[in-house]
């Protein structure tokens, strides 16, 4: 069947923050429910089953909260209110409604539905007469209900009616058609001004319906009183017992006293205020239209006054007051006995996530929690501190965050990852960051990455806020102008002995172009050149290094090498050094372990101590590009050569792909795997052998789903193992514990 309905649920809820900081306005919770499921059961009480729903912000949070009983459209970028409804023109009734996902009405649509026919409209307005119109859009009607005249939020001297838009329209599917495809373009500032400069009819049906736009605090306050005092007819999640409403689960204490109207959630104890789900006040808090949002903590005897907010893992620490109107940001910490006058929007983290090494930071005012935390858990006296692309606040934050607390700081306005991990160890620097954009990859010793231990001490510390302000003394600032010479003569150390190479070294980055370039002019009998792109002759091998700086790609006149025959040739080259062990990268390709000499161990890195020389210059390998196409030009030193390696590897194919899951339930999908097998898991993920090839399956740090992994003899068999694993995952998903 055709859709019936559309639901605009793609605004960021700007003007509802902090509340909406971590979830879509939609899913606001009214008295325990998402504000959207309120519009699904308004049109299912009038026989509107098909349903579609725009998507912009955060669309998978949407997409969980209400599975697949919906359709969804998804925007690549905002192209407003009437942009969005587009999306889904070729899917829609002849005539349908309109509904925001952040609306509360018990508007009589089946009425409307017939005075839009009865008018024969293209399209009719739900108008509703509001004493305040100002933050809505006004509209004004003649005797007979056309609509003459918008207004667009107006200042007081521009109101020339009470009646606002609701955001709820009936709409003829031709008009859809005055829409320009994949521009902004909205209902109320574009599409009904037009259509009524046209003299296409559009009306105006006055409801007298209960209506809430639940654009701000005090809205959305409003709406949960209204719904518990009964002046909304729809459905409510739970019965009223007295003067309160309490969810199935739900427990009063002996004693406890409630004055209603108050709605009772699970585990939930609300004093004229909202909390949300994992929200908690402690003893002797005072909370009076308060909201609390999720994992966020009013310590004991504090107090919040009339319209605060918490946002979501925000905390109010014992003592601390709140006035009137302070709305305090996700994750930000008010301390003990703090008398608060203004929202706290930059305050210091109070979480801090390092994944796989790198710290991502919202603003450069947060440099101060990550500078701490690590001059705490280092004791560090000297850091080394590169600049990437995009990255100069940050930079030069942390530079002073580091310098306050007595660090002698390093600077290179120039370089890139690979480039400070050698020179790090060069220098015999304890701690090296390196900034591009939001982002601060954390490197120790001799330019390692973080291990697990330190990376949660960081963390602990950041949370805690246990770092010292600052030192006795500022640290030093040394600026270093010359990183590109210094780091190819330290790659210049790895080169091949004299050969005659030929052949192309391509990179976007300026910074790696230029290292190549002085270490092409290093070597003798060299004759590489160095270009922006890789584009090898016939008789030239290519050698393409990834804007990071930490990959490499062979490229031959036919074109880039297959991955899994790079990945065999590379560590073919790395077995030819004579290493007593062969230290695997998370998901390394298994295809390699066919080429082990007899005599060599395949460690994880977490053995690195049984073969340390080993691991230090295979972990270099592992992080650089330029150094590995050093190892690839020694032992390939010509095409022939390379053609001729080629030839010999063993044929392997491999495939990957992504397969959606909770993180909570990451444990127990990975026991059901390993109760099928019989070996140890080997660091990240497990390995699944089969009789046509093996499988990796591996959760993300960083988001909610599982990378299956698939190799084998040929491209088919490693189709079929990863859809085999995917569907294991699956499986195991729906057979809930």
């Amino acid at each position: 069947m055709p859709i019936r309905a559309m639901i605009m649920a793609g605004g960021e809820g700007t003007r509802l923050r902090p509340l909406t900081m971590y979830r879509p306005k939609p899913l606001a919770p009214l008295l325990g429910k998402p504000c959207m499921w309120y519009a699904l059961a308004l049109l299912k009480k009038h026989g509107v089953e098909e349903v579609g729903v725009s998507l912009w912000y955060m669309p998978k949070a949407v997409k969980d909260a209400f599975g697949d009983t919906l359709s969804y459209y998804e925007e690549d970028k905002p192209v407003g209110t009437a942009g969005s409804v587009r999306l889904a023109k070729d899917d829609l009734a002849e005539t349908f409604l309109v509904l925001s996902g952040d609306g509360l009405t018990d508007c009589d649509l089946t009425e409307a539905l017939r005075f839009h026919k009865e008018k024969g409209a293209a399209a009719t307005l739900i108008l509703k007469a509001m004493p305040v119109p100002l933050s809505y859009g006004v509209v004004l009607t003649d005797e007979n209900s056309r609509v003459t005249s918008f207004l667009e939020k107006p200042e007081w001297a521009e109101v020339f009616s009470d009646l606002v838009n609701t955001g709820i329209y009936i709409l003829e599917r031709s008009v859809l058609d005055l829409i320009p495809e994949g521009e902004a373009y909205d209902f109320g500032q574009d599409l009904f001004p037009r259509m009524v400069r046209e003299g296409l009819p559009v009306y105006g049906y006055e409801t007298r319906a209960y209506w809430c736009d639940v654009g701000d605090q005090a809205a959305y306050l409003q709406a949960q009183t209204d719904l518990m005092e009964g002046l909304v007819d729809l459905p409510l999640p739970a019965e009223k017992q007295g003067e309160a409403f309490i969810e199935e689960g739900a427990v009063l204490c002996d004693g406890a006293k409630v004055t209603g109207p108050v709605y009772i959630s699970k585990g939930a104890r609300l004093e004229k205020t909202c909390l949300w789900e994992n929200a908690a006040a402690g003893c002797g808090a005072q909370l009076r239209g308060a909201v609390l949002c999720d994992h966020s903590h009013a310590h004991a005897f504090s107090m919040m006054e009339e319209d605060t907010a918490l946002g979501t893992g925000a905390e109010l620490f014992r003592g601390a007051v709140l006035k009137a109107g302070v709305k305090v940001w996700p994750h930000r910490v008010v301390k003990s006995d703090a008398r608060v006058y203004e929202s706290v929007v930059w305050g210091n983290l109070s979480k801090m996530n390092i994944v796989d090494g790198v710290c991502r930071l919202d603003t450069p005012r947060e440099a101060d929690s990550l500078a701490g935390a690590l001059y705490e858990a280092l004791k560090v006296k000297r850091a080394m501190v590169v600049k990437g692309e995009g990255a100069q606040a940050l930079t030069y934050a942390l530079i002073g965050a580091l310098c306050a607390r007595g660090v002698q700081v390093i600077r290179f306005d120039s370089g890139s990852l690979p480039a400070l991990r050698r020179l790090q160890a060069y220098m015999k620097v304890e701690l090296g960051l390196f900034v591009e954009g939001r982002a601060v990859t954390i490197t120790v010793g001799d330019g390692e990455d973080i291990q697990k231990p330190l990376k949660r001490k960081i963390e602990m510390l950041a949370h805690r806020q246990d770092y010292p302000e600052t030192a006795k003394a500022d640290g030093e600032i040394c600026a270093f102008s010359g990183a590109e010479h210094l780091y190819a003569a330290l790659l210049s150390q790895e080169a091949p002995p004299n050969q005659t190479l030929r052949g192309v070294i391509g990179c976007e980055n300026a910074f790696i172009r230029n290292v190549a370039t002085e270490l092409m002019a290093m070597l003798e009998c060299c004759h590489v050149r160095v270009a922006g792109e890789c584009k090898p002759s016939q008789e030239e091998i290519g050698w393409f290094i990834s804007a990071d700086g930490g990959q490499v790609s062979l490229v031959l006149a036919e074109g880039v090498v297959d991955d899994m025959k790079q990945a065999q040739l590379f560590f073919s080259a790395v077995l030819s050094s004579g290493d007593e062990a062969l230290f695997l990268q998370k998901d390394a390709p298994r295809a390699v372990l066919s080429l082990l000499p007899e005599g060599v161990r395949v460690l994880p890195s977490a053995e690195r101590k049984q073969a340390p020389e080993a691991f230090k210059r295979q972990n270099a390998l592992f992080c650089d590009g330029l150094l590995k196409m050093l190892l690839l030009m020694r032992s390939y030193p010509d095409r022939a050569a390379l053609k001729a390696a080629m030839e010999k590897l063993p044929k392997a194919a491999r495939i990957s792909k992504d397969v959606p899951c909770p993180q909570k339930e990451n444990g127990r999908i990975l026991r059901g795997l390993m109760n099928r097998v019989k070996q140890k898991p080997e660091g990240d993920g497990i390995w699944m052998q089969n009789d046509g090839g093996v499988t990796h399956l591996m959760p993300y740090d960083d988001r909610a789903a599982f990378k299956v992994t698939a190799e084998a003899y040929d491209m088919e068999t490693a189709l079929e193992l990863c859809d085999l694993y995917a569907k294991d995952i699956n499986a195991l998903l729906d057979n809930e514990p």
